[in-house]
């Protein structure tokens, strides 16, 4: 007899066709940080600087 497939087996196998096999999931746990974004105050840095940054903050 025929093996009967249900629509998510159809889509698998058209995923699986188009894309290939993907790499295993990466986990945050696998993640390793090498750029400290920090500044000393353990605020965010910004893109701007801590002038412009200070000129933004008292303007209103």
């Amino acid at each position: 007899m025929a093996e009967q497939t249900g629509p998510a087996e159809v889509a698998a196998r058209l995923r699986t066709e188009r894309f290939g096999i993907l790499p295993p999931r990466i986990l945050p746990d696998d993640v390793i940080e090498l750029v400290d974004t920090r500044r000393p105050d353990q605020h965010p840095a910004t893109a701007l600087s801590l002038e412009h940054e200070r000129a933004l903050h008292t303007a209103a």
